[in-house]
């Protein structure tokens, strides 16, 4: 299945500094959750943003902080974002099927969240390039996990010239530009 532009949010989940300073791969998942936040905000497509107890590890990365106003990052204390009310209700407002989630860790919050996602008939796609843990091992059978489950595993250029869909689209340079 392709993502369609007009049946999609991005969720971007728990980037903040903390986390990302144990990650190995932190400059890809941050280039590339980059990439998608700005390809979904020059497309005029939802995002939504969630923060791992912020009180204990600190609020979102510049990159989310700089696209994403402050009072749009929702907090939470449950590793499936969808367990926290709030982020459920504003992913059903949305009203879209398709999640592209994007964030830390993948083993705990990206796994859990995607099956949730999946177990109440969305259809959640896990970016494998902007997503992380803090150990390879953990990642690794995280993604392959997510993938025997029929979820979704793309990249991050995937999920962008999917939702360009043409040469022709009218974003294609100013997004292409992200890119390089």
């Amino acid at each position: 299945m392709l993502v369609s532009k007009d049946d999609c949010l991005l969720l971007v989940v728990d980037l903040q500094d903390k986390l990302l300073s144990k990650m190995g791969t932190k400059i890809n998942i941050l280039k590339n959750t980059e990439i998608l936040i700005k390809t979904f905000k020059t497309l005029a497509l939802p995002i939504v943003v969630t923060e791992q107890y912020p009180k204990g590890l600190g609020s979102s990365h510049s990159i989310v902080q700089n696209e994403i106003p402050r009072e749009d990052c929702i907090q939470k204390t449950t590793f499936s974002c969808i367990k926290e009310k709030v982020i459920l209700e504003k992913i059903k407002a949305k009203k879209k099927n398709q999640i592209i989630i994007c964030g830390l860790e993948t083993h705990i919050c990206i796994l859990q969240t995607a099956a949730d996602l999946l177990r109440k008939k969305y259809n959640p796609f896990v970016v494998s390039d902007a997503v992380g843990s803090r150990n390879f091992v953990d990642h690794d059978r995280a993604i392959s996990r997510l993938a025997k489950n029929d979820i979704s595993v793309v990249t991050t250029e995937m999920i962008v010239f999917e939702l360009l869909e043409n040469s022709k689209n009218d974003h294609f340079k100013v997004i292409t530009e992200f890119i390089k």
